[in-house]
């Protein structure tokens, strides 16, 4: 900042500490919130519609994206293991995306964790899909979904799955710490937990198969379209501009 070509530095979905930290330049004002951007996809409703027919017997959960341990999937398995047999048969998880070399001892955690599960209740259905995936398989895995999961662990930045989230009106149980965390209560797009907390995360997988999770349609709307690519492009190129 001490460089005057400097004039703004926009933060992904963070207003509040934009605002405080623009109270150290009162002058410059270089900080300023930006939405973080969903990028485009093409229409997925046919590879969709086959999907959510063949998962439709059960309340399928969601975990996707990159699985570094903070991400928080032992966690999910953890509190599933509070749930009855019974439970484990209502219910689907999908564990979508590539474990790093680096994490190959998670990896490894993870498959013990089902393979507990699976020993607990035979007709537990955990799906572990360890591959990268692009936009348009992550849009295709949200409509197939009935609710996204962001149990992260020390991660209080953004998330761009938050917007894909709401882009397809799916509720989510996140992270009760952080910016994602806040940004559901603001959004009362779901709820948020301590996934440390096994019991409480429980409870809340508990509320999502019976339905009840709270989702307010016209806020997640608006916030997709804020989050909107083109929106954000049009914001750089303007503030370019000045």
């Amino acid at each position: 900042l001490c460089n005057q070509q400097i004039d703004r530095i926009f933060l992904l979905n963070d207003t509040r500490v934009a605002e405080a930290l623009n109270r150290s330049y009162p002058r410059r004002l270089p900080f300023a919130p930006i939405v973080d951007p969903i990028p485009a996809v093409s229409s997925f409703t046919p590879m969709t519609n086959s999907l959510a027919k063949k998962r439709g017997d059960r309340y399928t959960f969601l975990l996707i994206g990159s699985m570094a341990p903070r991400k928080g999937c032992l966690l999910v398995l953890k509190a599933m293991q509070k749930l009855t047999s019974h439970e484990l048969t209502q219910i689907r998880l999908r564990i979508v995306g590539k474990f790093g070399i680096e994490w190959s001892v998670h990896r490894s955690e993870v498959l013990v964790a089902i393979k507990q599960l699976q020993s607990k209740c035979s007709q537990a259905d955990i799906e572990l899909e360890d591959r990268h995936i692009d936009f348009f398989e992550m849009g295709v895995e949200l409509m197939a979904t009935d609710c996204v999961l962001l149990p992260y662990v020390g991660f209080y930045g953004s998330s761009g799955v938050l917007g894909h989230a709401c882009r397809t009106g799916k509720p989510i149980i996140a992270c009760k710490e952080g910016l994602i965390g806040e940004l559901v209560r603001n959004l009362d797009v779901g709820l948020t937990v301590d996934p440390r907390d096994v019991e409480a995360f429980c409870r809340c997988l508990r509320i999502a198969q019976r339905g009840d999770l709270p989702f307010d349609k016209k806020a997640a709307s608006r916030y997709a379209m804020e989050a909107d690519y083109k929106k954000f492009s049009e914001t750089l190129i303007a503030d370019w501009d000045e």
